[in-house]
């Protein structure tokens, strides 16, 4: 991805660049693109402005095709009128980078999924996602299961095609020990396409924005 690809209506996340902040990771998307400047909205939480102010030194991490990409730049305006944007100074050329920390959100989506490997089944397993991120899914499920197992997968996301993968479970969660009714499950994608992770991680962001304007985040 380069500069040039840059885009209106392209869902970005803003973190301040200063030691102990706790303005990490918000959503925020381009607004508009000029020779100079992009202008991005100003992150909100539970209704309120996020307080950045003018020449603060922020970085910006943009998500493209399963790829992720981050510049540095700097405040230099700040407008409330018609809508809450930053003028950020426009980067000469942006960083390709490893994502290990991603954003997480809860979403209730269902799923299915059933044994692989050495352990290949046909029986398809459902269950209901408590969480999700680029890196791994949080979900529940009735039937049998157990710590280590490697899955194959299908999580449908709204308004996209499934995501096909495989997760390894981490661990679990069972209120009542065996006898609980309903496990949590916590997993780990091991196998998954780049084009698939990039999927989700553009539902997270969506969904990250959702939760930002009805103030939940």
């Amino acid at each position: 991805m380069q500069v040039k690809d840059l885009n209106v209506n392209q869902l970005i996340e803003i973190s301040l660049d200063e030691e102990g902040t706790q303005l990490i990771n918000l959503a925020s998307r381009i607004e508009e693109v000029t020779d100079k400047y992009l202008h991005i909205s100003i992150p909100t939480k539970k209704g309120q402005l996020m307080p950045f102010r003018v020449k603060q030194k922020i970085i910006i991490n943009i998500h493209n095709k399963g790829r992720s990409f981050q510049f540095n730049t700097i405040i230099e305006d700040r407008k409330l009128y018609p809508i809450p944007i930053m003028l950020v100074l426009k980067p000469e050329s942006l960083k390709e980078i490893q994502r290990r920390n991603w954003v997480r959100v809860t979403a209730t989506l269902p799923l299915r999924y059933c044994l692989t490997g050495e352990e290949k089944s046909k029986i398809i397993n459902l269950g209901t996602t408590v969480d999700i991120s680029g890196g791994g899914i949080c979900f529940i499920t009735n039937d049998p299961i157990e710590a280590e197992q490697v899955l194959d997968m299908q999580i449908n996301l709204p308004d996209r095609e499934p995501v096909i993968c495989q997760a390894k479970v981490l661990r679990l969660y069972q209120p009542n020990g065996k006898n609980s009714a309903t496990t949590k499950v916590f997993s780990v994608y091991i196998d998954i396409t780049e084009a698939q992770r990039d999927r989700i991680v553009s539902f997270v962001l969506e969904k990250q924005r959702e939760l930002i304007k009805k103030g939940l985040l």
